[in-house]
């Protein structure tokens, strides 16, 4: 058994015809052996599915993206309140698609490229108070709500 996170509520395990909550979902990866087979289980969010290696989603560099989004949200925060970045808690990360390069947070008078730009919404805690970042692989942006 190995602990895991999965992009969305498949676990995944995406079944063809399926649509998902697109939401970080933490759980655990468990190899069974039943009279001499292998089966992949893939548990989490209250739930068990059966998961075949080749049906296995999100290659390993996605989490490795979504470890540093986490990563400079949390620096960024903990420069925002000088504070240490151990002291400013992950609360949620899900995948986010934004029309423009502003990641949903424009600044006044900015003109931003009008491209779909995919990237994460990122919740941060800190002394009890919730922060919301918008980032993308290379950036975070601070969003006031």
């Amino acid at each position: 058994m190995r602990e895991a996170h999965w992009p969305d509520a498949s676990l995944g395990c995406p079944q063809k015809g399926q649509v998902y909550a697109q939401e970080l979902t933490a759980g655990y990866s468990i190899q069974l052996e039943v009279d001499g087979a292998s089966h992949q289980v893939h548990v989490g969010s209250g739930r068990a599915v059966r998961c075949d290696r080749e049906h296995a989603s999100a290659p390993p560099r996605y989490f490795e993206v979504v470890a540093q989004v986490q990563s400079l949200a949390r620096r960024a925060l903990a420069d925002r309140l000088k504070v240490d970045a151990r002291d400013v808690k992950v609360v949620r990360v899900r995948p986010m698609t934004w029309p423009d390069a502003s990641l949903g947070c424009p600044e006044p008078k900015q003109v931003y490229e009008k491209i779909e730009t995919k990237g994460f919404f990122v919740e941060l805690e800190h002394a009890g108070k919730s922060y919301v970042y918008h980032a993308d692989p290379q950036r975070v942006v601070f969003c006031a709500r």
